[in-house]
């Protein structure tokens, strides 16, 4: 069974290469600069969707650590720090259930966030 978007790109084929015309030119821009025209228009969510991976791969490498922490307290800061920035997420998309649920989530998003600032210029591995 067809759905919405393909029955659309069936009757709308110049819609269907206008699509893949803007991501190849995203996916171009990405390589070349970093980021795509598309990512400025919400960088709030770009930074929260590629962040939390990053600060995940930084804690599970376990090469470098602050020299005035140690290696476990550095990692309870990034998986602090990456959950937050989880909870961000998940406050950014509306995905809560109750306004309990949304309090924690932004509690833990500004600890998240808080520790982003502190911590940002030993994000390094």
């Amino acid at each position: 069974m067809l759905n919405y978007i393909t029955s659309y790109y069936i009757t709308h084929p110049h819609k269907l290469i206008q699509e893949l015309y803007l991501d190849v030119k995203w996916f171009i821009q990405r390589g070349r600069r970093g980021y795509s025209d598309s990512d400025v228009w919400n960088i709030f969510g770009y930074l929260l969707k590629i962040l939390p991976p990053m600060i995940r791969q930084l804690r599970r490498n376990k090469i470098g650590y602050p020299t005035h922490l140690t290696a476990e307290k550095w990692a309870m800061i990034l998986y602090q720090m990456e959950t937050g920035l989880d909870d961000a997420k998940q406050l950014s998309e509306f995905d809560w259930k109750d306004d309990n649920e949304m309090k924690f989530l932004q509690k833990s998003a500004d600890r998240g966030l808080d520790l982003f600032h502190k911590h940002f210029y030993s994000l390094w591995d």
